[in-house]
C-alpha cells in the first residue's frame, strides 16, 4: 500500500485531526505567538505519529474524541522535541527549510518548544491515561538527549548504548502512538494495549535505524545532507561497519571520521568505507528484525484495512533505504 493510500483511508479523519491541532496549536494561541506557531505548524511535515494513532485507534474498534486528542499529543510532543534537538546540536536546517532556532535565535525556540510541549499537556489535561504516558515519555526523550550528549564523540561506545539512545529519543514516542491509539478505542485489556505499545517500540526502532541509514544516502532523501557525519554522531551503521572491520581499517575510519572537516571529498569517503565494510548491510538485516517483528505482532490481530496500511507505512519507511 502506498503512503498516499494510506492517508486517504482515513482522510476524513486526518482532516478533523488537522482543523483540531491547528486551532490548539495557532487559533487558540496569543496573537503575538500565532505567527511562530503558525509557521511551526505549516511546516509539520508528513505527520505520520498522529496518522498512525488514528490507524491504531481505527484497527481496534474506531476514532474517538480521546483519539484526536492523543493525536494532537504525540505531534506535539515531536515538534517540540525537534524545536529543542536544533538547539542542542545547532541544527541550522529542518526538512530543507530553516530551523526554528535559526530564524528566531536559541531563546525563542527553547521558550516555544516549552510552550508547544506546555500545550500538549493541557490538551490532554482530563484524561489520567495520557497524562501518564506523556510524561513518561517526555521524561525517557529527554533521557534519550542526556546519554546521547554523553557519549557524544565516544567512540568505544557499544551497540547497547546506541539503542537504548533511539529507543528513548525516537521509539518510545511511536510507542505512545500505537499504544494512546489502542487505549482511545477501549481495545480490549490493558494486556492488549501493553501489545500495541510494544509493536510501536519495534516500529520506532526500525524508523530511526533507516533514518540513520538514510545519511548515507543523500540523493535518496529529503531532509538535511549528511547531517550526522557532518556532526560526528556515532549511529548503528558506523558502529556495524567498525564491528566487520578489521583493526586497521576501524583505526582508519574512526579517524577520518571523527576528524574531518566536512568536505564533500571526506564525506563521500565515509559514505564509501562504512558501504564497503557492511555498515548498511548489517544495519538493514537489524532493520529487518524488527519489521518482523511488528509484523507477527500484526497477523495475530483481526484483519482490517487499517492494519494492512500500519504495514504499509513500515515498508514506505525500509522502501525510502532500499531503493
Amino acid at each position: 500500500m502506498e503512503l498516499l493510500s494510506v492517508y486517504k483511508l482515513v482522510e476524513p479523519s486526518m482532516r478533523e485531526f488537522k482543523q483540531r491541532y491547528q486551532s490548539i496549536m495557532v487559533l487558540h494561541a496569543d496573537k503575538r505567538l500565532q505567527p511562530f506557531l503558525s509557521e511551526i505548524e505549516a511546516r509539520s511535515g508528513k505527520q505520520l505519529r498522529p496518522l498512525i494513532t488514528l490507524l491504531a485507534a481505527a484497527a481496534n474498534g474506531g476514532i474517538t474524541a480521546d483519539t484526536y486528542r492523543s493525536a494532537m499529543m504525540v505531534e506535539m510532543m515531536h515538534v517540540s522535541s525537534i524545536i529543542h534537538d536544533d538547539v542542542i546540536d545547532n541544527g541550522v536546517l529542518r526538512r530543507g527549510n530553516p530551523s526554528v532556532n535559526a530564524s528566531y535565535g536559541n531563546q525563542i525556540a527553547v521558550l516555544l518548544g516549552d510552550y508547544i510541549l506546555a500545550q500538549c499537556m493541557e490538551t490532554i489535561a482530563s484524561n489520567a491515561y495520557f497524562v501518564q504516558l506523556s510524561a513518561r515519555v517526555a521524561r525517557k526523550m529527554a533521557e534519550g538527549e542526556l546519554l546521547q550528549l554523553k557519549h557524544k564523540g565516544n567512540i568505544t561506545m557499544e551497540e547497547n548504548d546506541y539503542f537504548e539512545i533511539i529507543q528513548y529519543k525516537t521509539a518510545l514516542l511511536f510507542s505512545a502512538c500505537f499504544e494512546a491509539g489502542a487505549q482511545s478505542a477501549n481495545a480490549g485489556s490493558s494486556a492488549d494495549v501493553r501489545q500495541w505499545a510494544k509493536a510501536g517500540m519495534d516500529f520506532g526502532m526500525l524508523f530511526q535505524m533507516c533514518d540513520d541509514m538514510s545519511d548515507y544516502f543523500s540523493h535518496r532523501q529529503k531532509k538535511d545532507n549528511y547531517k550526522d557525519i557532518l556532526e560526528h554522531k556515532i549511529t548503528f551503521p558506523l558502529l556495524s561497519a567498525l564491528q566487520h572491520c578489521s583493526s586497521a581499517r576501524q583505526e582508519e575510519l574512526l579517524h577520518l571520521y571523527m576528524h574531518h572537516q566536512g568536505t564533500q571529498e571526506e564525506v563521500q569517503a565515509i559514505c564509501s568505507l562504512v558501504t564497503a565494510y557492511g555498515g548498511l548491510d548489517y544495519t538493514m538485516q537489524a532493520v529487518l528484525r524488527f519489521r518482523q517483528q511488528v509484523e507477527d505482532f500484526l497477523s495475530q490481530c483481526t484483519p482490517s484495512v487499517y492494519i494492512t496500511a500500519i504495514q504499509g507505512i513500515m515498508d514506505y519507511v525500509i522502501q525510502t533505504v532500499k531503493q
